[in-house]
């Protein structure tokens, strides 16, 4: 990460990207910028850096995706939407 980074003479935090010529303090978080994240979620395409972040994502945004199975729980908190499925089916 050093490597895309120039340290400005005379500053203590500031660094230059080697880049795009930005001036910035957080070198990590702007390494970020060309640099995007590993782990994608597989519905909407959201990029993270770590796996517990997209874990989140996936948890708050996608609630009956299981992002380590990479599969829909339709059974979650007690509800079995294939069982109405099932009945809406026989009621036709």
């Amino acid at each position: 990460m050093r490597l895309t980074f120039d340290k400005l003479p005379g500053y203590s935090n500031l660094h230059r990207c080697k880049l795009c010529g930005k001036v910035v303090t957080h070198i990590r978080n702007h390494y970020h910028v060309h640099f995007p994240g590993r782990f994608e979620c597989p519905l909407c395409r959201a990029t993270y850096t770590r796996s517990d972040n997209l874990r989140t994502h996936c948890r708050f945004k996608h609630p009956l995706f299981n992002p380590d199975t990479r599969k829909f729980d339709l059974q979650t908190e007690g509800l079995d939407l294939n069982s109405s499925i099932t009945s809406n089916d026989k009621s036709s």
